[in-house]
């Protein structure tokens, strides 16, 4: 209760300064975060000056005022109390003190001395509090807050200046000292909640949620470690680092970061200086670590025991791309530098050169983990495909967990988080999809998603005990990764079980009743309703529909004639586009299975396409693009000799459907309303990308990885739909 009530006490407290700010005109700006923090800072300085005082000189306890008492001081008592404080704690004179510019407010220019006040401290305790650029520059602690009032009297800027001051002799924190990382964290999230965003960060300084942070340490730091570096490339305000420091612990770590923003560094400093770590501020770097590494051995990135990273996904760097397309770095990144794209410049994949940044970085027992953009784990593009195969080949990949969408404050990314272990080789790597975890709230305009406690603690139970749980986690072997590109998306290795199948059972009889009452054409006769009594009952009978015995299982290629894109051709006719078909989108998908044909659109395409893109009986179509958050790609329809005499003219799919063409054109039917049957459960979401907003199906993994049950004598499935669905759908 105590803590809690401190925590209001000093939200309270911000809250009020950020008034102050705000009744100046400072609101939520860049200068109202550089006086907040500063101020805050300067009162949590001194009470700690007091608190650490009260340590060492136990008759400043019963002292009614501590700062006064410690003004009677000679100077060699003065010293010696200084000695006696920990490294942690600012070197503060007693004309420092809150008290003294309290009682010196009626003086004359006080917002000056105020300022002063702050950069005196400042300069005393730079050597300990100062951060530094990748020049060797050191940025001092404070700057004052005199010279953010522009253009404003030296009346107004005192007066603020005394309303600063005013609020700070209210709370006391010196009760807060023994409180662990927790409270802590909270006080710094709060405190930097309305300027960790990116509406004005360049540098995409989306806010970490704190709980892929503990998950993230929490994984990493799996037994007692002491006496290791950890390091975070990308720093940000630091709450990856905070939480692996947390669980190494504090005096048993140190830490080194770098970031390219100057307000970044600030806010990890505050972090540091609230979290006991003090002793790792000067590893505090602001600067461009893609392209200027600070911390290296010899001419080589320094090697670190933990990385964490949350590094921009996106960014322009073409000013700057030819100063790292060097001999030099070739082996850093090993899988390539994105290219200069002709448009969207700040779309540019910067942390794809993040990751192999790491990967080098890597001791030989060291571990990371890496926030990364979910698209990355099933991407097609060559830098993509290159890590991820480094990262299996090598056996360095240790796992993944899969994130909701929306679970950043400022993105509605979908996110993941790569384990890496350099520790020993991971033959077996852990996929965990949490995907659908997490309660929607609203924050401000935004929607956010929260994961809970006991739904954190199951993602971290079962990623650590390597629990295989259907639909969510599942350890797969690096051959298996071998065989579909190297993808690590953790539902491309889930299985599709019997009770996945049997779901939506009960709806048979309902839906077999609106069939009856419908004239639906041949391609709907056979809609997944029938298909699951005819998948569950007729051919594969309950007790046995997972009897090896009686079943096999075949990929999609195992059984392709060929599969071949579309064409979406002209509106009307040109010099080489003369001949008029019809062309289906995904978006007639859904009327072609209902037989309805009249808004199929019409288009002109090369004479000698029709013969190469035309569509045939027992033809399936499936949609590979398209889709949105409710709805994945994959919708299907098949192509019977009906369809073709209704649309009349030659038939077509557009380029973002694909076209499946099956060795036995007796199988067709039975794959259609396979497919059509996990599209209808929601499969299809486990077998799709989403890349710069637009969801593909991941046709490789559709066609090489997804197993359908057949029974081995196949003759059963042509008898059972001749013999039995055509008379029980007559």
């Amino acid at each position: 209760m105590v803590e809690q009530n401190f925590t209001q006490k000093t939200k309270q407290l911000i809250d009020k300064l950020k008034g102050i700010c705000n009744n100046a005109g400072l609101g939520n700006s860049g200068d109202e975060f550089n006086i907040i923090t500063q101020v805050f800072l300067y009162k949590f300085m001194n009470d700690k000056f007091g608190y650490e005082a009260k340590q060492i000189e136990p008759k400043l306890n019963g002292a009614e005022n501590w700062e006064e008492a410690i003004r009677k001081f000679s100077d060699e008592e003065y010293e010696l109390l200084l000695s006696k404080m920990s490294p942690d704690s600012a070197r503060l004179r007693p004309d420092h003190f809150i008290s003294t510019l309290w009682n010196k407010q009626n003086s004359e220019q006080f917002s000056a001395l105020f300022s002063d006040t702050l950069r005196d401290i400042a300069k005393i305790n730079n050597d300990v509090f100062s951060v530094k650029t990748e020049e060797g520059q050191k940025i001092q602690l404070f700057n004052g807050v005199d010279g953010y009032l522009r253009n404003q009297s030296e009346v107004k800027k005192d007066d603020f200046a005394k309303a600063l001051i005013g609020q700070l002799v209210d709370v006391n924190f010196e009760e807060i000292f023994d409180q662990k990382f927790d409270f802590f964290s909270t006080i710094f999230e709060y405190l930097i909640k309305d300027y960790n965003k990116d509406g004005g960060g360049v540098y995409a300084e989306y806010y970490t949620p704190h709980a892929i942070a503990k998950i993230m340490a929490a994984i990493l730091v799996d037994k007692p470690v002491s006496n290791v570096s950890v390091y975070d490339p990308s720093a940000g305000s630091g709450t990856l680092l905070m939480n692996v420091a947390h669980a190494i612990g504090e005096d048993k770590c140190t830490i080194y970061s770098q970031d390219i923003s100057d307000k970044s560094s600030n806010l990890l400093r505050l972090n540091l200086i609230l979290n006991n770590l003090v002793h790792s501020i000067h590893n505090v770097v602001q600067g461009n670590t893609i392209k200027d590494p600070y911390f290296k051995s010899g001419s080589d990135p320094m090697k670190f025991d933990f990385i964490v990273s949350n590094p921009p996904f996106k960014l322009d760097f073409s000013d700057w791309r030819v100063d790292i397309d060097t001999k030099d770095n070739s082996e850093r990144f090993f899988a390539g530098i994105p290219n200069i794209p002709k448009k969207k410049k700040d779309s540019m994949a910067i942390y794809l050169l993040f990751i192999q940044h790491i990967i080098h970085s890597l001791s030989t027992k060291g571990k990371a983990a890496i926030v990364v953009p979910s698209g990355f784990c099933t991407d097609t593009g060559t830098i993509h495909e290159k890590i991820r195969k480094f990262l299996i080949e090598e056996k360095l990949l240790a796992g993944v967990i899969h994130f909701p969408s929306n679970f950043f404050a400022n993105t509605n990314t979908s996110v993941s988080v790569m384990f890496l272990d350099n520790s020993k080789p991971n033959d077996n790597v852990m996929f965990l999809d949490a995907s659908k975890l997490g309660v929607a709230i609203k924050e401000s305009n935004n929607t956010r998603i929260i994961i809970k406690e006991d739904e954190l603690e199951k993602i971290f139970e079962t990623f650590t005990r390597k629990d295989e749980i259907p639909e969510f986690s599942k350890m797969v072997g690096v051959d298996q990764i071998k065989e579909i590109d190297y993808m690590i998306k953790a539902g491309l290795y889930f299985t599709i079980n019997k009770e996945n199948l049997a779901r939506n059972r009960k709806d048979i009889k309902k839906q077999k009743e609106i069939l009856s009452q419908k004239n639906f054409g041949l391609a709907s006769k056979f809609n997944d309703s029938l298909f699951r009594n005819f998948i569950l009952d007729e051919v594969l009978p309950k007790d046995i529909a997972q009897d090896k015995e009686w079943i096999e299982y075949f990929t999609i290629s195992d059984l392709l004639e060929e599969a071949r894109g579309g064409e979406w051709g002209k509106e009307t006719p040109n010099k080489n586009y003369t001949e008029k078909v019809r062309c289906i989108r995904g978006t007639d998908i859904p009327k072609i299975r209902l037989c309805n044909y009249e808004k199929i659109p019409f288009r002109y395409v090369k004479k000698d396409h029709i013969s190469l893109k035309s569509l045939e009986p027992n033809d399936v179509v499936i949609e590979i693009s398209g889709g949105s958050p409710k709805q994945s790609t994959g919708r299907i329809c098949i192509i019977t000799e009906e369809t073709i005499q209704h649309l009349e003219t030659p038939v077509l799919c557009t380029n973002f459907c694909r076209v499946l063409r099956f060795k036995d054109k007796n199988l067709s039917l039975y794959i259609y309303n396979y497919l059509t049957l996990l599209y209808d459960h929601g499969q299809m979401f486990n077998l799709e990308n989403n890349t710069s907003g637009i969801k593909n199906l991941i046709f490789p993994a559709f066609t090489n990885n997804l197993q359908i049950p057949f029974p081995k004598d196949k003759s059963i499935i042509k008898e059972a739909y001749t013999n039995i669905y055509l008379k029980k759908s007559e």
